[in-house]
């Protein structure tokens, strides 16, 4: 988790993308990559940042000198999906989910341990799918996804999506709900939180109508923020869409919404279907905030294609922020150049703050 930021996230943080393409994209025979998350600079041993995320064929691991260009590495986990990783001290924790090997109808969530985030322990499991007691609620398996190990007041936290909602004529599904299960150490036996989910759909809700969807958390001034990808139906264009939104808690279990959504589904292009999942973070050097996402495309294809892009949060006080959405921008080149952080480029290549819907 970050360090806490100089601005409150919830009230001075204003967010702009980075470019109107996204800075990863799916390939033809990846083509949907999805679940990021980074470790940057300032927490990598090597000084590097550091890229993982899952495709059909397992969990990815990309490295770059800007956050922005990225070269494969090599792969980790095959079959893993949803990787997240958890930083203590020297040793870096990468938690994902799988497949059980002798039961196809049901999940783990397990991880694997490193100290240069190249070699990698054997995997520990941390919990199963089949002792969360929603985890198979409106599906034919039990299901849990897109872990989350968060350190709280004493204990240790995980978070994880449970059941899951199949979006029709697709081939995306979403957690259902969000649950959590307490540890006072992070590979020890978790118990779950078994009376409610964190999040569930909220049938009065806008953007929260139908499913949780992915959620990614952050700490910042004593607070947990929790970026929710919660899906929803629209009436009135009759279709699904997915909005990032912000929510915020002091105990991690009851969160109040924050704002109106960071982000939502483009009218075209490669975002123009769901906002499907994120990865938040807090990079102090720069003063910004980075949200990594993935998002789908409202075009009908076969396979669905899943790309990353990525969003920046800063103080929306700071002169800074007012020199760049002052500005507008026509176009986006030559931002591969090696040495230069996202900030720098961000500077010479400035972007609108995304419109309020």
């Amino acid at each position: 988790m970050p360090e806490s930021s100089e601005f409150d996230i919830s009230k001075q943080c204003c967010w702009f993308p980075f470019s109107d393409e996204p800075i990863l994209k799916g390939s033809a025979y990846m083509t949907r990559i999805s679940e990021p998350c980074v470790v940057f600079p300032q927490r990598a041993c090597d000084g590097k940042w550091h890229l993982f995320f899952h495709s059909w064929i397992g969990i990815h691991h990309f490295i770059s000198d800007s956050g922005i260009a990225w070269e494969p590495y090599k792969m980790i986990v095959y079959g893993g999906k949803s990787p997240f990783i958890y930083q203590d001290r020297e040793n870096y924790s990468l938690l994902y989910v799988k497949e059980k090997k002798k039961n196809k109808d049901s999940f783990t969530v397990e991880a694997v341990v490193s100290t240069d985030l190249r070699t990698w322990s054997k995997p520990k499991t941390l919990l199963f799918a089949e002792d969360v007691p929603f985890a198979s609620d409106y599906c034919n398996r039990h299901c849990i996804s897109h872990p989350q190990l968060v350190k709280m007041n004493g204990f240790f936290r995980l978070y994880f999506g449970a059941s899951e909602f199949s979006i029709p004529g697709t081939s995306i599904k979403v957690p259902r709900y969000l649950a959590c299960a307490d540890s006072l150490e992070p590979y020890d036996s978790f118990r779950i939180n078994e009376k409610n989910p964190v999040f569930d759909a909220k049938p009065d809700s806008v953007w929260e109508n139908m499913a949780a969807g992915n959620v990614s958390f952050a700490l910042s001034n004593n607070r947990i923020y929790a970026f929710q990808c919660a899906l929803y139906w629209n009436a009135a264009k009759k279709n699904y869409g997915s909005a990032l939104l912000m929510k915020s808690s002091a105990d991690g279990i009851l969160f109040n919404d924050v704002t109106e959504p960071l982000l939502t589904p483009a009218e075209k292009g490669w975002a123009s279907g769901m906002i499907s999942s994120c990865f938040v973070a807090y990079k102090p050097d720069e003063k910004s905030w980075y949200c990594y996402f993935s998002a789908v495309s409202s075009e009908r294809t076969r396979p669905d294609r899943e790309s990353i892009g990525l969003l920046f949060g800063s103080d929306c006080s700071s002169e800074k922020f007012t020199q760049l959405a002052e500005q507008s921008v026509s176009d986006v080149r030559n931002i591969n150049e090696p040495g230069m952080s996202a900030f720098d480029k961000r500077c010479d290549y400035p972007h609108y703050v995304f419109p309020s819907v």
